[in-house]
């Protein structure tokens, strides 16, 4: 088993991560063999460790965790530790969706008034990014990736960006509705389009280095998706190429009489791997005008959601507390390990995994499964 330091990986695991962030690796790409002939199929596994106040607990060892895949232990093949605290600096960079797609019109004043209650009394601002997803599946930054000065607010007395929030999201949204732009009638329409452009903005963020996390706030879309008149396969881009991440069956529907679903567990499946290799945390906070939970059926909104927090050890917020999540997407890179062991070879099925940390007092949080994507079937 291989130990790395976080900010000392040899060149050669450099340059496989960035064919990995590239696409180069594509979806669909067959599995190295391994010398004794069997399939190498590694997982990524980011795992959060924390002590009974919630603090985070940065001094374990490999030895001090097991993983678990379907129930049987695993070898854990290579370990990195926490990235050492920098001062003044965010434990990890932190992007926040705020999902006009998928929301009800009358909770965007509450969900903004608890965006504005968790970032403005920031100090630390720099890797925070942020940005509004139209009712047509655009993106309208807030803050957007890359911006050039880094930390500083629009009114450019050095000041976090953060302290602005209330108007710089006003105006944001307020663009977004000058446009009147027709929303999806149909759910066929509308989840196509929020996983293309959660497709988008992902692979644009998981090429910032060191930890991350996504935080969407959302009432999600659904992964199957009835189409009684026929469908058509969903092609998303991935590097130079790209996968169907869509795919046209009959193996999905829900309603008598429905003959064709669209079934996106391919594009979760091979979305949720990526962010999972690229140390990249995917979280979510259900926003729930009739305050009763959704349905967590399989295909279903919640199911979204939670397949993409179970794949990258992140979590679902069913109450609607943004700022919590916010809060601790902004420290959970403090206490963040990475772990890889290799899974069995794609077929298509869904694997349990458990990650169980040996020293007493420690909590963890970590994924909690996968769909091992069938490469055959793309």
């Amino acid at each position: 088993m291989r130990h790395f330091a976080r900010r000392k990986k040899p060149v050669a695991f450099l340059f496989i991560a960035l064919l990995l962030i590239l696409g180069v690796a594509a979806h669909g790409q067959t599995p190295a063999q391994t010398a004794g002939g069997s399939t190498a199929n590694p997982r990524a596994l980011n795992v959060t460790a924390l002590d009974e106040k919630g603090q985070p607990v940065t001094d374990l060892d490999s030895k001090d965790f097991q993983v678990y895949e379907d129930n049987k232990v695993q070898a854990i093949t290579d370990f990195y530790p926490p990235m050492p605290p920098r001062p003044g600096k965010a434990a990890s960079a932190t992007l926040i969706l705020f999902d006009l797609l998928n929301t009800v019109f009358t909770q965007r004043e509450n969900s903004t008034t608890q965006i504005v209650t968790a970032l403005q009394p920031l100090e630390a601002s720099d890797s925070i990014f942020f940005y509004v997803l139209s009712n047509r599946g655009e993106w309208y930054p807030v803050r957007a990736l890359y911006t050039q000065s880094q930390g500083s607010s629009s009114s450019g007395d050095n000041a976090p960006w953060t302290r602005q929030i209330r108007p710089l999201l006003d105006q944001t949204i307020d663009k977004v509705n000058a446009l009147r732009i027709e929303a999806y009638k149909d759910q066929g329409g509308r989840s196509a389009a929020t996983f293309l452009a959660l497709n988008q903005i992902g692979n644009a963020f998981v090429k910032i280095p060191g930890p991350k996390t996504i935080v969407w706030l959302t009432r999600g879309a659904p992964n199957w998706v009835d189409y009684p008149y026929g469908c058509k396969d969903v092609p998303f881009p991935d590097g130079t190429g790209s996968y169907i991440g869509g795919k046209c069956t009959d193996s999905c529907t829900r309603r008598p009489g429905v003959a064709k679903c669209v079934d996106y567990t391919a594009f979760l499946a091979g979305f949720g791997a990526k962010l999972a290799r690229t140390d990249t945390v995917f979280s979510s906070v259900i926003i729930n005008p009739q305050g009763a939970l959704p349905p967590a059926d399989r295909g279903r909104s919640r199911d979204t959601l939670q397949q993409l927090a179970n794949v990258s050890g992140g979590q679902v917020y069913l109450k609607g507390e943004i700022e919590k999540a916010i809060a601790e997407a902004l420290q959970g890179g403090r206490a963040r390990y990475q772990l890889t062991y290799n899974g069995v070879a794609p077929d298509g099925k869904y694997h349990k995994v458990r990650v169980e940390c040996s020293r007493k007092g420690v909590s963890i949080e970590a994924p909690q499964g996968y769909y091992a994507e069938d490469a055959k079937a793309n």
